[in-house]
């Protein structure tokens, strides 16, 4: 394929997939077929491609009302962002969840997810019945109504981890599972090695104060200056 052919920089941007896309599109093999195109974490983008893709798409929407392809766009919800598609697309679909009915239907959504999770988990570590007995009562009776998409896949990164030897150390594991995300990472960061951990709290704090997504870039190699360590003499440590 022409793609294939191509280099990392000439792929960069917006206008070089985009006009790949649109060649496509228009290929026999499509014509009679609807097309869907997702744009994932758009947030994620630099500024000036992301301004320029909107851009690309709201023209296209204008150029073909009867159009073929269909376009899903997901995102934090920014506001430049979101102001960006008002007036012109579909109202956006909040994750989150916006009224009681939004998230009931939100809950039975992870629900699903939730049961297939414990599922993989049985299987891939191999547990006893008794264990996975117990993994739907804690979990998915006890934890109702608490959880989110991210706290699901944190608290099964901390299960996978996990290596209790018996029933009872399940159930004492299943007792302390933390119910928000903050408690999440906490424990979390409590498995990081002592002599990593700072350096893992400082990388955090870097990505929690920053006003945008960093790329691997920036992200790489954080540093964090550390206090320097003041001496101070006997005389002036009596005064203090």
């Amino acid at each position: 394929m022409e793609i294939n052919s191509m280099s990392d920089e000439v792929l960069q941007g917006s206008k070089t997939p985009w006009s790949l896309f649109h060649r496509v599109s228009k290929r026999k093999a499509f014509l009679n077929r609807t097309m869907y195109c997702v744009f994932d974490a758009l947030d994620e983008c630099a500024e000036d491609d992301r301004t320029k893709l909107i851009a690309l798409l709201q023209d296209y929407l204008k150029l073909k009302p009867k159009r073929r392809v269909q376009f899903l766009v997901t995102s934090r919800p920014n506001p430049n962002i979101v102001t960006a598609f008002q007036g012109w697309t579909e109202k956006p679909v909040r994750l989150e969840g916006e009224g009681d009915k939004a998230k009931d239907d939100l809950q039975k959504e992870i629900d699903i997810i939730f049961r297939h999770r414990i599922e993989n988990l049985v299987k891939s570590k191999e547990l006893s019945h008794a264990v996975a007995g117990l993994l739907n009562n804690k979990l998915l009776t006890e934890g109702t109504g608490q959880w989110t998409y991210q706290w699901v896949r944190l608290v099964f990164e901390l299960l996978k981890k996990a290596t209790p030897g018996n029933l009872d150390d399940w159930n004492a594991l299943l007792n302390d599972l933390p119910e928000g995300i903050p408690g999440v990472y906490d424990k979390l960061l409590s498995n990081v090695s002592y002599k990593f951990r700072k350096r893992v709290e400082s990388s955090l704090h870097i990505i929690y104060i920053a006003r945008r997504p960093l790329t691997l870039r920036e992200y790489r190699g954080p540093k964090v200056p550390r206090p320097r360590r003041v001496k101070v003499s006997r005389r002036l440590q009596r005064t203090l």
